[in-house]
């Protein structure tokens, strides 16, 4: 009985044997990558944050018609409370992103300066900057500076307080209203007892 004879292979037949396995491996490891690649990207647009892209908002947008905004205040301030008095911006913003603002004002019968800066470094760029959410505004606004031309106002003043809403960036002018409430002496304390003793 006679063997078959064992089939022989060349050096080249080898080589193109490990070659040919080696492109299939960096094949197979090519095409894991991409739709690795694209699972990543399919989770990230559906489960992943939103781009910021998506929430600046357009010079051309109207961010009047997007933001209320009003300004709550006390009805009567005494010169001694004013840089501590209470105000508030409130409203909603109803634009597509956070707005970067600040609050300007100007006064009527009164003079007012930025409340932040050194008396002969205050200028419009000082004034209080806030970052509008998107829904519910409210904002406690700090009170500007209020120069005090003398040390008695006499009698009670009605005061106009025009409040502006300015884009930071821009210096667009958002919104703006008038507040008007009544400033005035603090009362001397003799006074004040004498008023509520008995008669």
């Amino acid at each position: 009985m006679t063997e078959d004879p064992k089939p022989s292979f060349s050096i080249l037949d080898r080589i193109n044997n490990n070659l040919g396995k080696i492109v299939t491996v960096a094949v197979t490891i090519a095409a894991l990558g991409v739709a690795m690649t694209q699972a990543k990207d399919a989770w990230t647009s559906l489960f992943g944050p939103k781009s910021k892209v998506e929430t600046v908002i357009e010079p051309t947008t109207d961010l009047k018609n997007c933001l209320e905004a009003k300004l709550s205040h006390p009805d009567v301030v005494p010169l001694s409370q004013w840089d501590s008095m209470e105000m508030r911006l409130t409203g909603q913003n109803d634009c597509k992103a956070k707005l970067a603002v600040y609050l300007e004002f100007k006064g009527s019968r009164i003079l007012l300066e930025p409340p932040f800066g050194e008396p002969e470094d205050r200028r419009e760029d000082r004034w209080e900057d806030g970052k509008l959410g998107i829904g519910a505004v409210d904002w406690q606004v700090s009170p500007p500076h209020l120069v005090r031309l003398r040390d008695s106002l006499g009698d009670r003043v009605r005061v106009n307080l025009n409040w502006i809403v300015v884009e930071a960036d821009t210096k667009r002018k958002i919104d703006a209203d008038t507040v008007r409430f009544w400033l005035e002496d603090d009362q001397p304390v003799a006074a004040s007892v004498a008023s509520t003793a008995p008669l």
